[in-house]
Parts: structure tokens; C-alpha cells; sequence
């Protein structure tokens, strides 16, 4: 869309009131406000955007404001570089995984996972590799896990919490057709535990909260809301 600008850029203008106010606001001393607004809408690092009925123009520390129709340069202001950072920067660091609840009748899979890291009786899952579809993460781990096949396996809800730079992103599914035999891994014993003996088996901190998003027709979402070193849960 900004090719539309550039490709009008000789009819780029702005009126004697608008050059003050954009020298004002910049600090300019350059004569030809007209040309160097032109020269920073060209610069390469400048990003453009259409919005309402304007274009503007971040270039550094100020951004430039054009009137769509006319091409006429309305003003120019310093934005603040973290403010303009947080406002055109949607990309964050995500690292994504996947646990499903397989159920069969009134029982229930779960690995009793031997990591230290989440010690317990919990859902079978891992991360999900670049590029791989979820539904066909979340198939393959669990082959390697349980050494069973799901069958059109559902989403049900998903887990997040922060980590440096990003969030650490749990797809949570659920799945009721399967085949195969259940075999183990590495990663723990697998073993079918009945619903209303699950209080009878030591499960990781969080699984009451993940069985109630993943249950719950009316949640969607578990997140852990991080305040130095106090996490508390919030369920959505």
C-alpha cells in the first residue's frame, strides 16, 4: 500500500503554515521543508502506513503526516522511540507446545512425567518443531508418547506464561478416538487413571486448572499473570 504514496511523490506538498509547523515541531533549519519531507518518505527505513484518511511516515524519532487526497504534508512530529517501537512492532518471541487430555469412558491417559521441572501425573505433549502444523504436533507427540494414533484430535483451550523476551504458548486439546496400544517413553509411565481417583495420584501443580479450561465449555484460556516471583492463575 505505500507504493501508492511513493508512487506519488512529486505531488508530495505542504502549505508556508504547514512548513513553520513542521520546522517548529523538528527543529529544522533546512530551507526546503517540501524536499527533505520527500527525502525521508523515500528513505528506505521509513515505514509507512494508510490510516483513515492519512499517511504516515515513521522515520527515526518524529513521524510525518500526509493528507491522502491532496498529498499535502499536514505536520510532523518527535515521537517518543519506545512509544513508537511498542506501537509498530507486533512480533514477540513465542515458544509453542502442545498436551492433550485423551479420555476413554470415565478414564483418563496421563504420563507420570519424571522431569523435575513439572513432576507428576500430567497430560502426554511436547513442543511443536518450526513450521509443523499443531494438530499434526500434537498427533506426533503423543505417538511417541502414549504409541497411540488420535483421530481428529479437538482444541480445547490454551495455556501461556511469560518467558524473556516472549511467551511460552500450550496448545490444549482433547481427543476421544484413538487406536493402537499404549506404550511409554522416556519422558515417564504412561497410565489410564479413572476420573474419580484422581485425587488418589500425585499431579503436576497446575492440573486441576488445565482440566477445568479444557473441560469447561465456557473457558478458553489458563494464564499465569507474573509479578516478580508470584504467579497467580487466571482463568478465561
Amino acid at each position: 500500500m505505500s507504493m501508492e504514496l511513493l508512487g506519488n511523490i512529486d505531488k508530495v506538498h505542504t502549505t508556508p503554515m504547514g512548513a513553520d509547523r513542521i520546522k517548529k515541531n523538528l527543529g529544522l533549519k533546512e530551507n526546503d521543508v517540501e524536499e527533505w519531507c520527500r527525502s525521508r518518505i523515500m528513505d528506505s527505513s521509513s515505514e509507512i502506513k494508510k490510516m483513515g484518511k492519512n499517511w504516515y511516515v515513521w522515520n527515526g524519532d518524529f513521524v510525518l503526516t500526509v493528507n491522502a487526497s491532496s498529498y499535502t504534508i499536514i505536520t510532523a512530529h518527535k515521537v517518543d522511540s519506545k512509544k513508537k517501537e511498542k506501537k509498530i512492532n507486533r512480533t514477540e518471541k513465542a515458544e509453542f507446545t502442545v498436551l492433550c487430555l485423551i479420555q476413554d469412558g470415565d478414564r483418563i491417559l496421563l504420563q507420570n512425567r519424571v522431569k523435575e521441572d513439572w513432576k507428576g501425573y500430567t497430560l502426554p505433549g511436547g513442543h511443536v518443531e518450526p513450521g509443523e502444523s499443531f494438530v499434526d504436533a500434537v498427533v506426533r507427540e503423543v505417538k511417541e508418547e502414549t504409541g497411540l494414533t488420535l483421530l481428529n484430535p479437538q482444541l480445547a483451550g490454551i495455556k501461556q506464561f511469560p518467558i524473556a523476551g516472549g511467551r511460552y504458548l500450550v496448545l490444549l486439546f482433547k481427543a476421544e478416538r484413538f487406536y493402537g496400544e499404549v506404550t511409554s517413553s522416556d519422558e515417564g509411565e504412561m497410565e489410564w487413571i479413572d476420573k474419580d481417583k484422581l485425587s488418589e495420584v500425585k499431579t503436576v501443580d497446575d492440573f486441576d486448572s488445565l482440566l477445568e479450561v479444557i473441560n469447561d465449555p465456557f473457558l478458553t484460556e489458563f494464564q499465569y499473570l507474573v509479578n516478580g516471583d508470584d504467579w497467580r492463575v487466571s482463568l478465561k
